[in-house]
């Protein structure tokens, strides 16, 4: 069960979010979600720009259950999985940035926020639905919205209600089955893959890497086959570009 409070302007989703986390019981999930936010958040304190109007803004919090907190780093992993089956159904062909972006035509489309605070879990996203191209070309990186791949609007609640569904059952399976299901259509869904990339591995005394993208692993770990040809395992980090 989901329970939904909707809001048209807030500073931030995820931040309502984590003032209210206390108020969670059982299995009853939180879905918080607004027409605008004025201090949107993305990873790496970066801001998230929020439009008024265009956009999806969401943030669903639950409680994890006991003992799961092993596979919490495969959350929005599994996240974005959700959301890439949801625009599949709407006719896109969105690929998964490694670890919680989505892109189409290799501009994102898609951030995700995961945070857990003791024994309660907030997955934000933040979608570019009906964002005007003008919009997308003010922004600081590649962007796009889905109006302007497609060329139509697309229904942001039809959207938010597949989405909905589609999280609710995999984040539940992934509590119950670990990784392993979505693994192999994951690493499909693999934007870059068989590329040469830029990757920081955002740890102390490492520096920006180039390597062969080879894919993710059984535990959503990144795979990078160095220019010695050393096979490296990353578990934090970011690309930075492609090569």
């Amino acid at each position: 069960m989901i329970e939904r409070h909707h809001f048209q302007s807030i500073p931030s989703t995820q931040d309502l979010a984590k003032t209210r986390q206390d108020q969670l019981r059982g299995e009853t999930w939180r879905l918080i979600t607004a027409d605008e936010q004025t201090q949107g958040r993305a990873t790496h304190n970066k801001n998230w720009q929020s439009p008024p109007h265009v956009n999806l803004y969401a943030t669903f919090s639950l409680l994890i259950p006991p003992a799961k907190n092993a596979v919490l780093f495969n959350v929005p992993q599994v996240t974005a999985y959700s959301i890439i089956k949801a625009l599949q159904q709407f006719g896109f062909t969105p690929k998964f940035k490694w670890v919680n972006d989505i892109l189409i035509n290799r501009k994102k489309i898609c951030g995700i926020l995961c945070e857990s605070f003791g024994k309660v879990l907030h997955i934000g996203m933040g979608i570019n639905v009906n964002m005007p191209q003008a919009i997308c070309e003010q922004l600081d990186q590649p962007v796009t919205s889905l109006m302007v791949v497609s060329g139509r609007e697309i229904d942001k609640e039809q959207l938010l209600t597949i989405i909905q569904a589609e999280l609710y059952k995999n984040i539940n399976q992934l509590f119950t089955e670990s990784f392993a299901p979505f693994h192999t259509e994951l690493d499909e869904f693999l934007e870059y893959k068989n590329e040469e990339i830029m990757f920081d591995p955002m740890s102390a005394n490492t520096t920006v890497v180039k390597g062969l993208l080879l894919g993710i692993d059984q535990k959503g770990q990144l795979i990078l086959k160095l220019p010695n040809d050393e096979i490296k395992i990353f578990y934090n980090g970011r690309l930075v570009r492609p090569q």
